[in-house]
């Protein structure tokens, strides 16, 4: 059991508590946003006078702007913060998060080594020449299209309003335009990973075409194939109107197809395919 003394401080403890939240008076919402958005600001400051090592974390913070010459060493994270813009010749050793923000555009002179994020932001355009290690993630912004000299490891751009691809564009890894109304892709196009061109109104493939992961062509109007495809992985053609196979055709993985594509299979030339036949 408790003391009599004991009792006695914790009360007096109590009414001090109790008399210090009237005296002083509650912030409002607005000047703890305010607060957060210097704290934040300072945290980046900080960084900076660190010499920006690791890693920059101010996700989920009211910040609105960044300083100017800032350099990070490794990822920059500014998932959903009211971000609107970002500081010309900004440099991030690896990722930049970006996404659920208010970025409509990026600044000149942007170094990214490794992958950008700006998923769910209002995005609008991006800068000629722009030039990215790793995924470049447009999924689910209005972006209609992209520049010039545009390069790229994988290019995610599912539900955007994107209807074409610069000639010039490069994607070294996986390209992702299910959701979009591309009808034709660029003449030299070439992957090292997958191509996603399930359910899209795409009229026809450039020849020569060479994905080195799966390609999926699924539910496509596509009537044929070009001469010339090469496919690492999986072909999944299925719910497509193929009227034949082009002769030689080489498949590394699996070839997907409806169950009454068995005919074309019968009367392909050449046809190799590394795996099994698959039909649904």
């Amino acid at each position: 059991m408790k003391s009599k003394d004991q009792v006695l401080l914790e009360e007096a403890y109590l009414k001090i508590i109790k008399e210090e939240s009237i005296l002083i008076p509650r912030r409002s919402k607005e000047d703890r946003q305010k607060n957060y958005a210097i704290n934040s600001l300072k945290r980046a400051q900080e960084y900076i006078k660190n010499g920006s090592r690791g890693t920059l974390d101010l996700s989920d913070t009211p910040l609105t702007s960044l300083p100017n010459g800032l350099k990070v060493e490794e990822d920059l994270n500014l998932t959903n913060t009211p971000i609107t813009s970002l500081p010309e010749d900004l440099e991030v050793g690896q990722d930049l998060f970006l996404s659920n923000t208010r970025i409509t555009s990026l600044p000149k002179g942007l170094k990214v080594g490794r992958d950008i994020n700006l998923s769910e932001t209002p995005i609008k355009s991006l800068p000629n020449g722009l030039k990215i290690g790793g995924t470049l993630d447009l999924s689910e912004t209005p972006i209609t299209s992209l520049p010039s000299g545009l390069k790229t490891g994988d290019l995610n751009l599912q539900d955007t309003s994107i209807k074409s691809l610069p000639e010039d564009l490069e994607v070294t890894g996986a390209l992702n335009l299910v959701g979009t109304s591309i009808t034709t892709l660029p003449n030299r196009l070439k992957l090292k990973g997958d191509l996603f061109l399930s359910g899209l109104p795409i009229k026809s493939l450039p020849e020569g075409l060479e994905v080195g992961g799966d390609l999926f062509l699924a539910g496509t109007p596509l009537t044929s194939l070009p001469r010339g495809l090469k496919v690492g992985g999986i072909l999944d053609i299925v719910d497509v109107p193929l009227t034949s196979l082009p002769d030689n055709l080489n498949v590394g993985g699996d070839l997907a197809l409806s169950s009454s594509a068995k005919k074309i299979v019968s009367s392909a030339k050449g046809l190799k395919v590394g795996k099994q036949i698959v039909y649904y």
